[in-house]
Order: structure tokens, then C-alpha cells, then sequence
């Protein structure tokens, strides 16, 4: 039995009684040689992104350049795509449990990131644009990236980098793997110029002949052959979207005070991008530290203005029933639902229910 609640930023959760307390000092973010192999990489692509995607930069016309930034404020929702690998569907056995686990941990992130003053840029939110289960059936597709049983967590990432994710700000994958050393997620770091990756990337040729998104990052929910709770895996997922943003693993005195000798500072223990996973029980665990809301400010000032778009409006063929729509069953490659339209319908019919079926 686990559960959450969302209330004036404190929340109390429920979780398993009998977790073994696994992550801590040997779990959490994979090690700081992988992050030093993916800098790396992000800075020897080929293509150039196109001129003016972040035109905002230069203008003769103030009038014009505070018009720009008036429009950007609006623009705050990060549009998200989401799979899932066969394992985790493995191991959440229905459709209707592995969405409302997508569903939990977006709605975690979004009261996260909404509830942080990101240096004048506020109500940064979260909607998911679409969502692809890959059931146990499709461990036999060979269509399928994630088909196979062992794939090391940087490969893992590297699958998903090679789709094409043009069409969304973020792109996740979720699975239940037992990753090396503990490793719960992934993700490719965002920078306000000089590198690829982080929010709103467009695919692009790289110096090893690949095309890749680095829009991109992975969650697990297993470590050392447990399953963490949900309120770690809300920060997990929160913290590697954190890393998309441009934010590093905190450092310094300032941003750790988990590691403090003075008990008062220790008791309220580490931030979201602290670099081992935390319980998620302690003041700080849910809150981004003034390092993490630095570097990730100036990530948004740079590039939210090219993928984010206006909150509110409902997304046809996300899988999630929302205001305005009798059903939602995704596209036709994953609708399963024999009484609803899906999204590939014309706008008339897309999201409604079908007349004259009988309905379970």
C-alpha cells in the first residue's frame, strides 16, 4: 500500500513499511566518469541547431523584445513523451496501472518545478503529450529498442537517444531494470549554449556517424533487486528532468548541507540534484537547492522560449482523460479501446466516445 498527497508543499506520503533502505550511499545517479563520457559526446555534433531558435538573444527593437518576452512567460508547460519497456509493464501486469504510474509521477514533477521560483521564471509545469507501452509481447518485436533482457544503463539512455523527439521538449523512458551500482536514472545535461542536450534538443548527426535526440532520459524503478517507493522514484524522476534543465549534482557546503557537522542543517538534509538518491522523508528532499535553481534559470531563459508552450489545453492521444474529452486511447498503434475514437481521427470525432457500442 503506498500513497501521496499534494498540500501547501508538504506533503506526507505513504510508502511500504518494510523497504529495505537500499539507495542512500549506494544508489542513486550513475558516477561522475559517466557524466564526464557524456559531456563529451554532447559537444561533437555536426549539425549546428538552426539559426534564430533562440531569437530572443538579439533585437534593434525593444518594443519588439519585450513583446517576445511577455509572449515566453505564458509558454511554461513542458510537453512530455513517455514509454515503457515490457519489464515494467512486467511488472505493473495492466495498461491502466502503468498509465496511472505515469500519471503519479508527472503529477509529482509538477508540483515540484510549480512550486519553484526558478530566479523570476515561475509555474514551470509538466503535460504529457504522448505515451507508448511496450508490453510483454513486444519483447518479441524486433521494431522494439528496448526488447532486450540486459542493457547497461548507458546503452538503455542511448536507445532512446537514437529515436527522433523533435516533437516534444522531453522524452523518458520508464522500465524495471536492476542497474549497475545502483543507478535509478539517467539523463543528458542541459546547457544554456556550447553543448548538445537538455530541453527542447532537436535530433542532430553526431561525430560517430549517429543521429541522435538528447532530449532524453531513463528511470528505473528497481535498485539492488528491491522497488523503491514511490516518493523516491517521484525524485528520481524529478531529478533527472533536473539534469535536462542544466542543473549538475549539487556540490559545496552551501548546496549539501546533508553532509553538514552542524546537526540543525544536517536534520533537514540533501536536495533534488544531490548525486545518491535520497529517502525523500527530510525537508530538503523535494526542494531544488539555490546551485540547481542558478543553472537551471539560466537553461530557461535560454531555450524554453523554443519547445514550451502554453498550459491548460488538453492533448488529444496522451492517454490521459482530460477536460474536454469523453476518452482518450493514444494513436491508433495503441489503441485498445474498441468504444473510443483515437487521436489519429479527424477533429470532430478524435478523443469521443463511438456511438452505438456496448461498453465494458
Amino acid at each position: 500500500f503506498s500513497g501521496k498527497c499534494y498540500l501547501n508543499n508538504s506533503c506526507p506520503s505513504l510508502s511500504p513499511l518494510d523497504y529495505p533502505h537500499k539507495y542512500g550511499p549506494e544508489g542513486g545517479c550513475a558516477d561522475h566518469s559517466v557524466f564526464e563520457r557524456m559531456k563529451k559526446y554532447q559537444a561533437t555534433a555536426i549539425e549546428k541547431p538552426d539559426k534564430g531558435l533562440h531569437s530572443e538573444e538579439a533585437s534593434s527593437d525593444p518594443v519588439l523584445l519585450r513583446k517576445r518576452r511577455m509572449a515566453q512567460i505564458e509558454k511554461n508547460t513542458c510537453q512530455l513523451f513517455i514509454q515503457t519497456d515490457h519489464l515494467f509493464f512486467k511488472y505493473y501486469k495492466t495498461r491502466e496501472a502503468v498509465i496511472a504510474q505515469i500519471s503519479s509521477h508527472v503529477k509529482a514533477i509538477d508540483a515540484i518545478y510549480q512550486g519553484t521560483d526558478f530566479m523570476g521564471i515561475r509555474n514551470i509545469s509538466f503535460m504529457v503529450k504522448r505515451i507508448r507501452i511496450n508490453t510483454t509481447t513486444d519483447e518479441r518485436d524486433r521494431s522494439n529498442p528496448f526488447r532486450f533482457a540486459n542493457i547497461g544503463v548507458e546503452k538503455f539512455l542511448e536507445l532512446n537517444s537514437e529515436q527522433n523527439h523533435d516533437d516534444y521538449c522531453l522524452a523518458y523512458v520508464f522500465t524495471d531494470r536492476d542497474f549497475d551500482d545502483g543507478v535509478l536514472g539517467l539523463a543528458w545535461v542541459g546547457a544554456p549554449a556550447g553543448s548538445s542536450g537538455g530541453i527542447c534538443e532537436k535530433s542532430k548527426l553526431y561525430s560517430d556517424g549517429k543521429k541522435k535526440s538528447l532530449n532524453t532520459g531513463i528511470i528505473t524503478v528497481q535498485n539492488y533487486a528491491s522497488h523503491v517507493p514511490p516518493k523516491v522514484s517521484h525524485i528520481t524522476f524529478a531529478h533527472e528532468i533536473g539534469h535536462n534543465f542544466g542543473s549538475p549534482h549539487d556540490s559545496g557546503s552551501e548546496c549539501t548541507p546533508g553532509e553538514s557537522k552542524a546537526q540543525d542543517k544536517k536534520e533537514k538534509g540533501n536536495y533534488i540534484m544531490y548525486a545518491r538518491a535520497t529517502s525523500g522523508d527530510k525537508l530538503n528532499n523535494n526542494k531544488f537547492s539555490v546551485c540547481s535553481v542558478r543553472n537551471i534559470s539560466q537553461v530557461l531563459e535560454k531555450k524554453r522560449g523554443s519547445c514550451f508552450v502554453e498550459s491548460g489545453q488538453p492533448i488529444c492521444g496522451n492517454g490521459l482523460v482530460e477536460p474536454g474529452e469523453e476518452c482518450d486511447c493514444g494513436y491508433s498503434d495503441q489503441c485498445r479501446d474498441q468504444c473510443c475514437y483515437d487521436a489519429g481521427q479527424p477533429d470532430n470525432r478524435k478523443c469521443k466516445l463511438k456511438p452505438n457500442k456496448v461498453c465494458r
